[in-house]
């Protein structure tokens, strides 16, 4: 086990040779889950910016085994940044939300999370009532309107909007009293759809 981590730090630190390097870490970890080196290795190369998807798929049950909740979640906010598809980001902000809410019990955390994942899905139905139920909890319903006013800035679909808009407004008006907000919100959804009641 020695030699094979001198090798892997031959192959990160002289050859720059990233993929053998997180390879030879990977392979000791197997053997032995408990070597903290390797470990530290893979985590400094992931700090690094280095292969993140690819030793972020190593970390990620190593984390899970271990009960590293608050590292799992900085492995998929750091993957995040990788993921191109609207998706694929929602689908891991999801899991982030999951981790922080179940694992975690750090709601403030998981109501700032779900807000980004509406905004990269503007017409989730779950994520808009997840939302809410955060933010009766937290009372945060200042946030919440930011949250709905950027995610439908994110969408050009017209029923997304509408039901965007009219929450947006039962918000402004019911929980923050502004009426005059209110009313502008519902403007809009009038101007599109005149016969909404």
């Amino acid at each position: 086990t020695a030699l094979r981590f001198r090798l892997g730090r031959l192959y990160e630190t002289v050859l720059e040779d990233v993929e053998s390097a997180y390879r030879t870490y990977q392979d000791i970890l197997i053997s032995h889950p408990e070597h903290e080196g390797a470990l530290q290795a893979l985590e400094e190369m992931f700090a690094g910016g280095l292969a993140v998807m690819e030793i972020g798929a190593i970390l990620e049950p190593i984390y899970r085994d271990r009960e590293g909740w608050s590292e799992l979640a900085g492995v998929y906010l750091t993957q995040l940044e990788h993921r191109e598809s609207p998706d694929e980001r929602f689908e891991e902000l999801r899991r982030i939300v999951q981790i922080y809410r179940e694992n975690l019990q750090d709601d403030a955390s998981a109501f700032e999370v779900l807000g980004n994942a509406l905004v990269e899905r503007p017409g989730d139905e779950g994520a808009r009532e997840d939302l809410e139920h955060l933010a009766q909890a937290l009372d945060k319903w200042e946030r919440l309107a930011q949250f709905y006013r950027g995610a439908l800035e994110s969408t050009d679909d017209p029923e997304d909007q509408r039901s965007l808009l009219l929450a947006l407004s039962r918000v402004v008006d019911q929980r923050l009293g502004e009426s005059e907000s209110a009313e502008s919100a519902y403007r809009r959804v009038l101007e599109m759809d005149p016969t909404s009641e």
